[in-house]
């Protein structure tokens, strides 16, 4: 009984394990971080086609590819961060030049189900718990 149940425990580390790991190397993504001023001179030559917004962080594309400053080659996807000092003519500069913005708020509130669901299941867990306990020590008193 106490193997199977150590075993059972490894599998489950080795399962959250790889899959830890397989979301962390998918939603890494490959864009390169630029700069605010290289993206600002990217809105202002109108090379950028397409932003997405979430907070201060925004990751975009471009329309046609140029080599990065920094360093690193050639990119048509990005990342960069927007200053807390930063103007708001970006956004009039993004319009003008026709660019897809799309934005999320830096905070996202769950739906109905999702509250109902982690509020139910530690008292589900819990009353399991108890139930596994309680018969494991019935079986053990026997009987008349």
């Amino acid at each position: 009984m106490r193997g199977r149940w150590w075993g059972l425990l490894v599998t489950a580390v080795i399962v959250f394990l790889v899959a830890y790991g397989s979301l962390s190397y998918y939603s890494a993504g490959n864009e390169p971080t630029i700069s605010y001023t290289e993206f600002s001179r990217q809105v202002d030559a109108g090379n950028v086609s397409k932003i997405y917004s979430k907070g201060d962080a925004i990751q975009g594309q471009l329309k046609s590819s140029r080599d990065n400053p920094e360093g690193g080659g050639r990119y048509t996807k990005f990342k960069t961060q927007r200053p807390a000092f930063a103007d708001d003519r970006l956004w009039q500069s993004l319009s003008g030049h026709h660019v897809t913005v799309t934005a999320q708020p830096v905070v996202q509130e769950r739906g109905f189900l999702a509250n109902l669901l982690l509020s139910l299941a530690p008292i589900a867990l819990l009353v399991a718990l108890w139930i596994f306990f309680a018969r494991r020590i019935g079986s053990g008193l026997g009987g008349p």
